[in-house]
């Protein structure tokens, strides 16, 4: 079974730039995969695990298909990642759920990570970059603060998806290049 990670549910981030473990991992991430016990992020991790490969491949994201994850399509965001030109990680949203579209209060396809988020977005960055540096699942859980709704929290899985056929001549066609969140609210 892949190891799936939880990120300490203190806000978004407690400290957004604490520093990370010696493998490049944001502070409170640790294995807890018997905690996550939302049907909808349950029923996310049982469809990626179906499209992994023997061994514990990632699934290229050629695999997803829509019609597959009906019930799950609203409320997820697909976010493109891939590399900036002075090599560092950034984060593109390639679709959004009418569920995410509707509690962001904007359409985000299209836009980066950066421009959706404000000072929130360092740890989502940090987040979504431990997806793609160790190519395994997280969930985290935070508080809506960047919604001015601090009273709902919510929870969201990150799954990593390879995109085997439009990597570039010497680029690893099993580097992660998008990333399936699938987010469950939940009322305080």
């Amino acid at each position: 079974m892949d190891p799936l990670v939880r990120l300490s549910p203190t806000g978004l981030c407690a400290d957004p730039f604490a520093p990370a473990d010696s493998e490049g991992v944001p502070p409170g991430l640790r294995p807890e995969i018997d905690d996550l016990t939302d049907p909808l992020l349950r029923q996310a991790l049982g469809w990626w695990r179906d499209l992994a490969g023997p061994g514990g491949t990632l699934p290229d994201r050629s695999r997803i298909e829509p019609a597959a994850i009906k019930a799950l399509l609203p409320n997820t965001i697909l976010w493109d990642a891939s590399e900036d030109r002075s090599g560092g990680l950034q984060f593109r949203c390639r679709l959004a759920g009418t569920m995410l579209v509707e509690v962001l209060g904007q359409e985000p396809t299209g836009r980066w990570l950066h421009q959706m988020f404000g000072a929130e977005t360092a740890c989502m960055h940090r987040e979504l970059g431990a997806v793609v540096r160790k190519r395994r699942p997280y969930f985290s859980e935070h508080k809506m603060s960047w919604a001015d709704k601090p009273y709902y929290s919510y929870i969201r899985l990150m799954l990593p998806f390879t995109h085997h056929a439009r990597h570039l001549p010497g680029d690893d066609p099993q580097r992660v290049a998008l990333l399936c969140n699938v987010v469950s609210f939940v009322k305080a």
